[in-house]
């Protein structure tokens, strides 16, 4: 992919995925001031491209290992079990007392 279609691409998501969630908590706070929303960017050891939507799932919950059936378990390292401790660590505080350790 070259440097141009990577920056096409990423502006692509900022105008379909980005600014319409970062709308969307915007006036959700003003009814719930905790609302909280992330910005996923951690590119998998070894990828060119990335993170792709959902690519974050096995971060949140801690999965790295795990593949789905009849595919093999993307690679990581230790910063991807860095991230995937801290993202799991800072969702069980949302869901257990709503707040957040993330900044």
């Amino acid at each position: 992919m070259t440097r141009c279609a990577v920056r096409v691409a990423e502006m692509f998501a900022d105008t379909q995925f980005n600014y319409g969630v970062w709308q969307l908590a915007r006036a959700m706070s003003g009814r719930a001031p905790q609302t909280w929303r992330y910005l996923f960017r951690r590119r998998r050891a070894g990828r060119l491209d990335g993170p792709n939507h959902g690519e974050e799932v096995s971060y949140v919950f801690n999965t790295l290992g795990l593949a789905l059936a009849g595919q093999e378990a993307p690679r990581f390292d230790g910063v991807d079990e860095s991230v995937a401790e801290a993202d799991a660590g800072g969702l069980g505080a949302v869901c257990r007392d709503g707040r957040s350790q993330w900044r």
